[in-house]
C-alpha cells in the first residue's frame, strides 16, 4: 500500500496492467534481480519460474480431521 500511495487498486486494474505491459513486468524482474546480486543481497547461478497449475479435490471434513 505504501508504493500505491496508501491506496488499495481492485484486482481488475492489477489485472490488466500485467496484460497490457508483461515486457514491463518482466524487465522489472530483471532488473530486480539484477541489483540484487550486484549488491551481493542474492547469490544465483540458474533462476527459472514455473507457471505449473494443479487442481486437486478434497473435501473440507477431510482437510480437518487430518489436522
Amino acid at each position: 500500500m505504501y508504493l500505491a500511495g496508501l491506496q488499495n487498486p481492485s484486482y481488475r486494474t492489477i489485472l490488466r496492467f500485467k496484460v497490457n505491459y508483461p515486457d514491463l513486468i518482466e524487465e522489472a524482474f530483471k532488473t530486480t534481480i539484477k541489483i540484487a546480486k550486484e549488491v551481493y543481497l542474492i547469490k544465483i547461478h540458474h533462476i527459472s519460474l514455473d507457471g505449473t497449475k494443479i487442481k486437486v479435490k478434497t473435501s473440507i471434513n477431510k482437510l480437518t480431521n487430518e489436522q
